[in-house]
């Protein structure tokens, strides 16, 4: 009609299912269990992270600013105790979180980069080699002149604390108010 008339194209009508009772059944769910076997398990979350947007990000930017190969004129002992305070100071910020599996990866992504760091500095030197000098004996701990590389995971995390007796409540007097002046 006046859509033909100008040339006009319509879309194709639309598709009807008439009366097939086959098509309107359920189809069976693809994972199928054995009546009573309980809830479908669902797949456990990952850890959890510290909540601030881009905290471990901004952690290893920091931990790469440090061992940068601009850094190298430092002794060794001077790079640990910078990275044991910035690492521990940043633990000390999300120990309250479900974080132990964070701090061990960033404990990690430092080690390695301590590791390439001493390779960088010392060019010549063999996975043996750098065990035997700047390690703990018998472990990976790096060690320098009496101080290790602590890292992140030695922080405790500490999660419900209990702060009874260290609440004041109304009844308790103050210290000051106990005590006499004189």
């Amino acid at each position: 009609m006046l859509a033909e008339s100008t040339g006009e194209r319509l879309p194709p009508p639309a598709r009807r299912t008439t009366g097939h009772p086959e098509l309107l059944e359920p189809q069976p769910c693809l994972r199928s269990r054995r009546p009573g076997a309980g809830p479908v398990p669902r797949p456990t979350a990952g850890p959890r992270r510290p909540s601030r947007p881009g905290a471990i990000q901004a952690i290893k930017e920091k931990v790469k600013a440090k061992t940068y190969r601009s850094t190298r004129h430092m002794s060794l002992a001077e790079l640990i105790v910078g990275l044991n305070r910035l690492l521990r100071g940043w633990a000390n910020y999300f120990r309250h979180a479900v974080a132990k599996d964070v701090f061990n990866a960033i404990d990690s992504f430092t080690w390695r980069r301590v590791a390439n760091w001493i390779f960088c500095k010392h060019s010549l030197l063999s996975r043996q080699e750098m065990r035997r000098r700047f390690c703990r004996q018998s472990t990976w701990k790096i060690v320098h002149d009496g101080i290790e590389l602590t890292g992140a995971a030695s922080v405790k995390v500490t999660r419900y604390r209990y702060r009874g007796h260290n609440i004041a409540t109304p009844s308790t007097p103050t210290p000051a108010a106990a005590t006499p002046s004189g």
